[in-house]
């Protein structure tokens, strides 16, 4: 996880990332998914963090999520509807 400033906002957000061999190699492409489609549901849920932003390089994956103090990620099994 990275700490990230968004520039114009001053907001922080933190930054999972993820490396693309990794994920292949132990077969979680469609654990990641689900991943990304549970954050972007919860982008206004007042207990859970959101993803506000997500990009991809040829290596790696990007999550940025909202920033909690002490807060941990976990996994999250919330039915979604998109």
């Amino acid at each position: 996880m990275l700490l990230a400033r968004h520039k114009a906002d001053e907001q922080l957000y933190a930054v999972k990332v993820l490396n693309k061999s990794h994920i292949l190699r132990k077969n979680e492409t469609t654990h990641i998914m689900a991943e990304r489609n549970v954050l972007i549901c919860n982008v206004h849920h007042p207990f859970l963090i959101g993803l506000h932003y997500s990009f991809q390089t040829p290596e790696k994956l990007y999550f940025v999520v909202d920033y909690v103090n002490g807060g941990e990620v976990r996994t999250v099994a919330v039915p979604c509807a998109l």
